[in-house]
């Protein structure tokens, strides 16, 4: 009887504890509108071709990287565990920047960013993806590990998904899917490595 009524117990808290993390998921629509103006603005940056601006506009700032990994610390652990891990919350925070900024930043942008010439160091826009058709937009949520992520692999992460056409022959399509951060100022950023998956070619496409 005793063991019955424990595995009935264990059941009710993993129950409430799916439960929990299901609602935590929810996407509201004030998000999913941030998520559609997030790809406006970064479609828009990709055709200026500023890849400077780029980075600075859609990758997350050191100090928003904090606030979100204090959160997240807050979110998953209580405060008697924060106390006792709290000398390792900086080093966390310097972890996750270098894996932002491996490669000065632009490796968070993927195939979005390639060098100018053979040997160069200096950036570009891939000219494939200049006045590329973002579409099928989406928002998700989730905690999986995601080893592209870093320090951040088990965080609660935005994921903003979107079908990329190019404009010019041979017509690529991909899927794209960029792990991100909802920031102080109400934007999302890129937070970890933007990835992608070829799901159409046309050579033929007019």
């Amino acid at each position: 009887m005793a063991s019955r009524l424990f595995l009935f117990c264990c059941f009710c808290f993993f129950q409430c504890q799916s439960s929990i993390s299901q609602q935590s998921q929810k996407i509201s629509q004030e998000d999913e509108s941030k998520a559609i103006l997030f790809v406006e603005n970064f479609s828009k940056l990709l055709n200026e071709g500023d890849v400077q601006n780029l980075k600075s506009e859609c990758i997350v700032s050191k100090e928003d990287l904090r606030l979100f990994l204090d959160s997240e610390w807050k979110r998953k652990y209580s405060a008697a565990q924060r106390r006792k891990i709290n000398n390792k919350f900086e080093s966390s925070v310097e972890n996750g920047w270098k894996e932002i900024q491996r490669d000065d930043g632009f490796r968070s942008l993927g195939s979005f960013v390639t060098n100018k010439s053979i040997g160069s160091s200096e950036k570009m826009v891939h000219p494939t993806l200049k006045n590329a058709i973002f579409s099928n937009i989406s928002l998700t949520k989730s905690d999986q590990y995601n080893r592209e992520s870093g320090e951040i692999s088990m965080a609660m992460l935005y994921y903003i998904h979107a079908k990329v056409t190019t404009a010019s022959e041979p017509i690529y399509s991909y899927l794209m899917k960029f792990p991100c951060v909802l920031t102080r100022s109400g934007k999302f950023k890129i937070v970890g490595y933007v990835s992608s998956q070829l799901v159409k070619t046309d050579i033929n496409q007019k």
